[in-house]
C-alpha cells in the first residue's frame, strides 16, 4: 500500500500538471541539495535559493523544496509499524506505544538531547563571562588589557554559538515531530482501513478523526516536552547555585516563591486537563453529528430537517467553545 498515491483518481490535465510540478520540484530539490556542504548545512544556506526567489516574486507551490525522503509518511509509518509489531510480539499482554516510539526514534531523540545539554551549558556561560567582564572593568584593567579583549570575544562567540545551536535544536526537533506525527496519523489511517466492520463500528468517525489529529498531536507534544522535564530542573539548580555565589543565602527567598507556586500550578494544570477532556468529548460529538448530516444529506433535504440538525450541531459547537474559553482563561 502506497500512502503517497491519491485516494481519488484525478483527471488527465490534473495528472499532467502534477507531473510538471514534480519535475520542477525535482530540479529545486537537486539544486537545494547540490550545495549541501558542511557550511551550508551549518548555516542553512540551502534555503537561500528559495529566499531569493521569494524576494523576486510571489512563491508558488512548485517553488517550494519537496519533502525529504526520510520525512515521507510511508517510510515513517513503516518504521513505527515495524517497531509496534515487535512490541506486540514481545509484550503481547500489555504493549505500549511509547516503547514502540522509542524503538523507532529513540536514538535520534537522545542525540538531540545531547545538543540541548550543550546549548543549556552555553546559556550559563554567557552570564559567567559577563560577570568576569564587569569585574575586569571594576578593577581598572589591573589584570591586563588582553583579559578584557578575551572576555569580550568569548562573550560574543558564546552568544553566537548558542543561537546557532538553539536554531539547530529547534530544526531537528521539528523534523522529529513531523516524522512522529506522520507515523501516528498514517498508522491510525492504516488501522482504520484494515479492521473489520464489526471492530470499526466500536468507534465513531469523530473519535477516529480525533485520534488522527488531536491525540496524535498530544503524543507529539508530549515527546517534545520530555527534554524539558530534565532541562528545566537542571537550569533552575544551576541558576540558584550561581545566585548563591552572588548573594549567598538571600537566594532562599526566590526558592521559597518557586516552592509556593508548585501547588498553585498543580491546581491550574488539573483544571486545564479537565477542561481539555470535556472539550474533546464535545468535539467528538460535533464531528459525529456533522458526519451524520453529510451521510444522510438527501434525506434531510427531502424532509426539510436542515434547521433541526444545524441547531444540534451549533449546540455541540457552543458547548465546545464554552470549554475552549475555560481552557484559554485558565491557561
Amino acid at each position: 500500500m502506497h500512502f503517497s498515491e491519491p485516494l481519488l483518481q484525478s483527471s488527465a490535465p490534473a495528472r499532467k500538471q502534477e507531473a510538471e510540478r514534480r519535475a520542477r520540484g525535482g530540479n529545486v530539490s537537486q539544486c537545494a541539495r547540490c550545495s549541501t556542504s558542511w557550511w551550508s548545512s551549518l548555516t542553512f544556506g540551502w534555503v537561500d535559493p528559495l529566499m531569493r526567489t521569494g524576494v523576486q516574486r510571489q512563491l508558488e507551490q512548485s517553488d517550494l523544496i519537496p519533502v525529504p525522503e526520510d520525512l515521507a509518511p510511508e517510510l515513517c509509518c513503516g518504521q513505527l509499524w515495524q517497531c509496534w509489531q515487535e512490541e506486540c510480539t514481545r509484550h503481547s499482554q500489555n504493549p505500549l506505544l511509547l516503547r514502540a516510539i522509542f524503538c523507532a526514534y529513540g536514538l535520534q531523540y537522545v542525540l538531540i538531547g545531547l545538543l540541548k545539554i550543550v546549548n543549556d551549558a552555553l546559556g550559563f556561560a554567557g552570564p559567567i563571562l559577563l560577570n568576569y567582564l564587569i569585574k575586569f572593568f571594576q578593577s581598572g584593567s589591573q589584570g591586563g588589557i588582553q583579559n578584557g579583549y578575551m572576555y569580550a570575544i568569548l562573550f560574543g562567540a558564546v552568544s553566537a554559538v548558542r543561537a546557532l545551536l538553539g536554531t539547530h535544536y529547534s530544526y531537528l526537533m521539528a523534523r522529529l515531530r513531523m516524522k512522529l506525527r506522520a507515523s501516528l496519523t498514517t498508522s491510525v489511517y492504516l488501522k482504520t482501513v484494515s479492521v473489520s466492520t464489526a471492530e470499526r463500528s466500536c468507534f465513531s468517525s469523530g473519535e477516529i478523526q480525533t485520534l488522527m489529529s488531536v491525540d496524535g498531536d498530544r503524543v507529539v507534544n508530549l515527546c517534545a516536552s520530555v527534554h524539558e522535564l530534565w532541562s528545566l530542573p537542571l537550569q533552575m539548580a544551576v541558576a540558584l547555585g550561581l545566585l548563591y555565589m552572588q548573594v549567598k543565602f538571600a537566594f532562599l527567598a526566590g526558592l521559597a516563591v518557586i516552592i509556593l507556586l508548585i501547588p498553585v500550578n498543580r491546581v491550574i494544570a488539573l483544571k486545564i486537563s479537565a477542561s481539555s477532556d470535556l472539550m474533546m468529548k464535545e468535539k467528538d460529538e460535533r464531528v459525529r453529528k456533522m458526519g451524520e448530516l453529510l451521510v444522510y444529506m438527501r434525506t434531510i433535504k427531502m424532509y426539510a430537517w436542515e434547521h433541526f440538525f444545524v441547531g444540534r450541531i451549533l449546540q455541540s459547537r457552543n458547548q465546545e467553545l464554552k470549554q475552549l474559553s475555560v481552557y484559554s482563561e485558565v491557561s
